[in-house]
């Protein structure tokens, strides 16, 4: 089996089993609740506003640009949370 089956064989488990919505929503929680949200937020108020009305920012070029920041700012203890709850879902699932 190659690693590209193995991947979508886990991807499709994540989801049937609605352990990837339960991630998700443990994450969006979380995010929230340390003030990422409303940080993110503001990068991207700030990030639109300084951008020249003669160009136009679309929003993959928005994404691009935010997405570095946006990582580091989450917290660690958020990451190392979140990476729990996958290996604890992969545990499960790799015999």
């Amino acid at each position: 089996m190659s690693s590209q089956d193995i991947k979508a064989k886990i991807e499709q488990e994540l989801i049937a089993s609605g352990k990837y919505q339960d991630i998700y929503n443990y994450l969006k929680i979380q995010l929230a609740n340390s003030g990422w949200s409303e940080q993110f937020s503001q990068l991207a108020a700030e990030t639109i506003s300084n951008t020249p009305e003669t160009k136009d920012l679309r929003y993959v070029e928005l994404v691009d640009k935010l997405q570095p920041q946006a990582l580091q700012m989450v917290s660690d203890n958020v990451k190392t949370q979140t990476l729990i709850k996958i290996r604890e879902f992969l545990d499960s699932v790799i015999e």
